[in-house]
């Protein structure tokens, strides 16, 4: 199948280093988001470094790059969960 772009939802948006937002791709097909050009239809929408989540598939991926038109995805590495020991009083 191809892109739906009514099935991709902007998250959340921060203005820091010239404005990122997260993307949610709710991808009801189930295809493949990390091909080349999947997201094409949505380059005016994206920006280098904005992460998609695809929640039926591939999970995080993050926009690597945006070249007359031609959005590549790439894998998001995410930071893994963290615990703090707390010192016992």
């Amino acid at each position: 199948m191809a892109f739906n772009k009514a099935e991709l939802s902007q998250m959340a948006y921060t203005g820091a280093n010239g404005g990122n937002a997260s993307w949610f791709y709710s991808n009801s097909a189930g295809d493949t988001v990390s091909d080349a050009g999947f997201f094409n239809d949505a380059a005016d929408l994206l920006h280098v470094g904005d992460p998609i989540f695809d929640v039926s598939g591939a999970g995080f991926v993050a926009v690597s790059a945006i070249v007359d038109g031609v959005v590549t995805v790439s894998a998001a590495a995410l930071p893994t969960a963290q615990t703090a020991s707390r010192k016992k009083d």
